[in-house]
């Protein structure tokens, strides 16, 4: 059990947030919320609005625990990069993070925090739930905590929500974790360039419990800017597979899972590769293939494809 008060202990959640509106209330709520009270709360405002400025001005005030930064907008990649040299330049030892639109369970960080020090993990995420604007779920996420699974996804797509995540201080220390590309000068997407960079050098784990809930709407980041986001993802994760593709193929060799979600990735893979003539990765397929997961897989997009139809 994590003993409250210990100032090495205390947890600094690092939120950015641009004109999110009546979310981000909603978002340091949750945390204010959280069973773990050691922990505190920076917002770096990426150039809201004078509308939604005023109004966090005067939220962050009534609470000691909250601080709040106001600066020109520069984007997300840069924000991102700003917020670690802020976090970095602080005495926390451990940090999470959190973005201005979403809602974290309230035993959130308590839990990310034991299970972190308990593993010696440098780095845990954990499951969540998509939500539409009205904090209506509509779809759980599993993440998984099997190594070569996590690699599997990775190139493809993130292996946790962004704002999901809790850290140590030393990722930054030995900037391990950063939001700079690793390959270009892109603009998208800097969580998954984030994930790149630190895959092969931390060790990772993730609680199998939904404990982080990712909102998605109209007015979100990653919606507004869906269709360059999805081109640059593309671009991205072909070029990780390619610096990964012989690690990829010798780690699942004899790698057989009962999750229908592999068999997604493998799909995925196969896809945006387009390796329709690379036998050994046919021959993956082919291992992790059963007709109870392509009914699976229907199911599972079918249910999705409904419930945000109803929800959103």
């Amino acid at each position: 059990m994590i003993k409250k008060n210990k100032k090495r202990d205390k947890v600094l959640v690092l939120i950015q947030t641009f004109n999110d509106g009546k979310f981000l209330l909603q978002a340091i709520n949750s945390l204010l919320k959280q069973t773990y009270k050691n922990t505190d709360i920076l917002v770096l405002d990426d150039g809201s609005n004078n509308d939604n400025k005023k109004i966090y001005e005067k939220f962050v005030k009534t609470n000691k625990r909250i601080r709040y930064i106001y600066k020109k907008n520069t984007g997300i990649i840069e924000s991102s990069i700003a917020l670690m040299k802020i976090a970095k330049k602080s005495k926390y030892k451990y940090f999470a993070k959190m973005d201005g639109d979403d809602l974290s369970d309230k035993n959130r960080i308590k839990e990310q925090l034991i299970f972190l020090k308990k593993n010696n993990y440098d780095l845990v995420g954990c499951d969540y739930s998509r939500m539409n604007s009205k904090n209506k779920d509509f779809e759980y996420n599993k993440c998984t905590n099997n190594k070569i699974a996590r690699l599997n996804q990775l190139m493809v797509e993130s292996i946790f929500a962004h704002g999901s995540i809790l850290f140590k201080r030393s990722l930054l220390d030995k900037k391990i974790l950063r939001y700079d590309s690793i390959y270009s000068k892109l603009p998208f997407p800097e969580d998954y360039n984030m994930f790149n960079n630190i895959i092969h050098k931390a060790k990772i784990g993730s609680i199998n419990k939904p404990l982080y809930r990712y909102r998605i709407h109209n007015k979100s980041y990653s919606e507004s800017n869906k269709t360059e986001y999805k081109k640059q993802l593309t671009i991205v994760s072909r070029l990780f597979f390619l610096k990964n593709k012989i690690l990829f193929f010798r780690q699942n060799k004899n790698f057989i899972s009962e999750d229908f979600f592999d068999l997604i990735i493998f799909f995925k893979i196969l896809l945006r590769n387009k390796l329709w003539n690379e036998s050994k990765l046919l021959k993956i397929i082919y291992n992790n293939f059963t007709f109870k997961k392509i009914i699976q897989i229907v199911i599972y997009y079918f249910d999705r494809k409904i419930k945000k139809f109803l929800n959103v």
